[in-house]
């Protein structure tokens, strides 16, 4: 049965595995069971315990601060303690809720208590704050200050009362009013009572006395308003009775205050309702904490309960997958290493150059495989080699022959570089001399446009002056007319100086120069008008002769323009012949180059060869497979010589050349047509 190498490996590391997957699985089982104590831990317990300690801190911090309440008489500190009790039953009532939520079924049942436990605590604390509302730790230096504005200006007033009494003889009516004032005091200081005692009989007693003694005084007051001795007083009578109505006010509502007792009766809620209902709930949550603490400390049992199982399993399922690993290795390790040792000295033997060795096969696995195949590889050696001895001997004697054609070939581009050197050189001279022509041409052709230009120019002022003549002899007609009218205007006043007589004779004076002035003036405009044809004619003829002219300079710098535009041209195509003969030398040079490498690579060759017959016959051979060290068959030699001469007979004799018209002394006279040898190049420009 065939076990090969990957089965062995798969069997093995398939049961190391397997048991490997199955620690793993107890592993993560028994983390997700710590993980899930863990968190119902967290969740359970501790947030029971953590809600718990957060509701009696709230508590306490409620309780702290209606007790500043009570004692401070700074409004806006009690406005803040109030928000704080607010904010601390939030935070009660939040903290419930998530205490129950955190509890499981039965405990949320246990703890049904709790809600009405803590509703109960709301209320009581509710109630205290009304009180505390209503209730002023001031209130007894307010009632002294309210009472004292009312009482005392009364008092000043019954003491005068009382004086104007005395002073009338009213003795009796003064003696009242002295009962008056000491009333009042009494009605006051019970008054004010009321309201710094705390007992609420004594409170009531006070009050009662207030009450008494202000009907007492009103009583008292009427009376001594209806006496006849009162009558000179009835004003200071009739403010007294305003300032009594105002003080009974002041006094009623001082005891109504007093009676009210808010501030003991907020004292007592304290003492009485919020701490024991505050201290009751607090119990009841130390309870709970207890009983959450005691479920924690049975998670945890439980968890190390888990963790020392899984442990126990773990170690059983390790040992175990180290042993069959262990097992396992050992057994693959021996019989690869077995069969590996005789490949080794397989591929030992054929390092040595010892092809007549094989190994047996013993075992039916990779190891087997590997062996067939060193033996199979050692027979393809032995043919291998016996060719590659025969193959170095025919590629020496190549080389060799490949050598001396390389030489010819060599020698061959060399003086092909020289000839395309020296035609680069010609063609550059020729090139030059055409660009110096393409110059010229172009310099007459600007030189005839500037003379065509100064001709239609010269034409035009040509014409300009004729136009100029024609206009200067007709001013002339008109001198001529002027100096004719004038000689008539002369003539004229001498006939009208004559008949004046002695009085004339000096204008016939003036007359007789005139006259003579307009027939000087005559005479020179004819002379000019004669001159001004004369001239006028000349012109005429030279702006014909220019308007013939024209044409013939316009159609020179035509012909001067086409003999630029061909000398561009040749000078375009002598630069690109120039171009091309240099690219031919540079191949040819790159050429000659390739050959004396070729020459080179084939010596190389040619020693390579040797050294690779003297190196296959490192190897020993049996007697299936000689060494065919013979040289090259004479056939093998013959085709390579044949194919030499092929190419050397690219190197033929070059055709004469076309015959040509004869060229200027010192030009150049290249044939550049196509011959049998311009298949052994490449064409590189077009």
């Amino acid at each position: 049965m065939r076990i090969t190498i990957k089965t062995k490996l798969i069997c093995s590391f398939g049961a190391v595995l397997a048991l490997l997957g199955t620690a793993g699985y107890f592993g993560v089982s028994s983390l997700g069971q710590t993980n899930q104590s863990m968190a119902d831990f967290a969740s359970g317990p501790f947030r029971q315990m953590g809600s718990g300690m957060e509701m009696k801190t709230a508590m306490m911090d409620t309780r702290r601060a209606l007790v500043d309440i009570l004692l401070s008489t700074d409004a806006a500190k009690i406005a803040t303690l109030k928000d704080g009790v607010q904010k601390n039953w939030q935070d009660i009532e939040h903290q419930s809720a998530e205490m129950l939520g955190a509890m499981d079924n039965e405990g949320r049942r246990a703890a049904a208590d709790l809600a009405p436990a803590l509703a109960k605590a709301r209320s009581v604390v509710d109630e205290t704050l009304a009180h505390l509302e209503r209730a002023d730790n001031g209130a007894g230096d307010k009632a002294i200050r309210a009472v004292g504005a009312a009482v005392d200006p009364l008092l000043a007033d019954l003491s005068s009362l009382r004086s104007g009494l005395e002073a009338s003889g009213a003795r009796g009516e003064a003696a009242a009013a002295n009962d008056m004032a000491l009333g009042l005091e009494r009605a006051r200081f019970a008054a004010v009572s009321t309201v710094v005692l705390g007992d609420p009989q004594a409170i009531q007693a006070a009050s009662d006395r207030v009450d008494a003694l202000t009907s007492e005084f009103g009583a008292k007051l009427e009376t001594v308003a209806a006496s006849p001795a009162a009558g000179p007083q009835a004003v200071l009578v009739q403010k007294l009775r305003a300032e009594w109505n105002a003080t009974d006010t002041v006094l009623s509502q001082t005891a109504a205050y007093g009676v009210r007792n808010d501030f003991a009766n907020a004292q007592t809620t304290l003492d009485t309702k919020v701490a024991p209902t505050l201290g009751a709930l607090s119990d009841r949550l130390d309870e709970l904490a207890r009983q959450a603490s005691e479920s924690a400390q049975s998670s945890v049992a439980t968890a190390q309960a888990n963790y020392e199982t899984t442990r126990t399993m773990l170690i059983a399922i390790v040992v175990g997958a180290l042993a069959i690993g262990a097992a396992a290795a050992a057994w693959m390790a021996l019989t690869i290493s077995r069969g590996l040792q005789r490949s080794v000295k397989l591929a030992e033997d054929i390092g040595a150059g010892d092809l007549t060795q094989t190994v047996a096969v013993r075992a039916d696995d990779e190891i087997g495989d590997l062996t067939r195949a060193m033996n199979t590889m050692t027979e393809n050696l032995r043919g291998i080699v016996s060719e590659v001895t025969g193959s170095a001997s025919q590629v020496a004697a190549g080389s060799q022959q490949s050598s001396a054609t390389a030489e010819q070939l060599s020698q061959g581009s060399t003086e092909q570089a020289a000839a395309t050197e020296q035609a680069s050189s010609a063609m550059e001279e020729m090139a030059a001399n055409i660009r110096q022509n393409s110059e010229n041409a172009s310099t007459t052709e600007k030189i005839a446009a500037q003379a065509s230009t100064s001709a239609e120019r010269s034409g035009q002022a040509v014409a300009n002056s004729v136009e100029a003549m024609r206009t200067i002899a007709d001013k002339i007609r008109i001198v001529q007319e002027i100096a004719r009218q004038t000689d008539l205007l002369a003539l004229n006043a001498a006939i009208e100086a004559a008949r004046a007589g002695q009085h004339g004779k000096g204008f016939a004076v003036v007359a007789s120069e005139v006259r003579k002035l307009a027939e000087r003036s005559q005479i020179a405009a004819t002379e000019i008008g004669a001159l001004s044809g004369t001239t006028l004619k000349i012109a005429e003829e030279a702006g014909g002769m220019l308007q013939q002219l024209v044409p013939d300079i316009q159609r020179t710098s035509e012909l001067v323009a086409e003999i630029s535009a061909a000398c561009r041209e040749q000078n375009a195509g002598a630069e690109q012949i120039n171009q091309a003969i240099q690219q031919l030398d540079q191949v040819t040079q790159q050429n000659a180059a390739a050959a004396n490498e070729m020459s080179a690579t084939a010596e190389q060759l040619s020693a390579e060869a040797g050294r690779l017959n003297d190196r296959a016959g490192y190897f020993r051979l049996d007697d299936a497979h000689p060494a065919a060290r013979s040289a090259a068959s004479a056939g093998d030699a013959r085709a390579l010589q044949a194919k030499v001469g092929r190419f050397a007979a690219t190197k033929a004799a070059p055709k004469a050349k076309a015959p040509v018209r004869p060229v200027a002394k010192g030009g150049f006279d290249l044939d550049l047509g196509g011959d049998g040898q311009d298949a052994g190049f490449e064409r590189i420009s077009a």
